[in-house]
């Protein structure tokens, strides 16, 4: 009997996953002023220990007037580093590969503004 494509690795230039199971990030709202927390490393865990061949972390922000939301998880200060490598650590032990989605909310149009644009094809920001 073959593996299924599902379960057979996939090569991305130098990286190999086990498999092509991907865990997409998800926007948690649970870091705390920007850290991760140990509520992300069994959140990802949780996932890397269920076989996952690449697990993404969830919207991370470089810089701190990017947030747009509580919660948002940060990597604009050197001292957000160890929990995030902690996580990194726990899924390579895992056998799964770590990504990371970088974001940051740039203006936000509120949905009155939002009316006014479609109406009338420009925006006074």
């Amino acid at each position: 009997m073959t593996t299924p494509l599902l379960f057979s690795p996939l090569v991305l230039r130098e990286l190999t996953l086990k498999n092509r199971v991907v865990v997409a990030p998800m926007h948690q709202y649970a870091a705390q002023q920007g850290f991760a927390t140990d509520w992300h490393l069994m959140n990802a865990g949780r996932f890397a220990a269920g076989g996952a061949g690449l697990v993404m972390l969830e919207s991370t922000k470089v810089e701190r007037r990017g947030c747009g939301t509580v919660g948002d998880l940060g990597l604009w200060r050197d001292d957000f580093v160890p929990k995030l490598s902690q996580i990194v650590h726990l899924l390579h032990h895992c056998g799964s590969a770590a990504g990371i989605h970088t974001m940051a909310v740039g203006l936000i149009v509120h949905a009155e503004q939002a009316e006014n644009i479609l109406r009338e094809g420009r925006a006074d920001l």
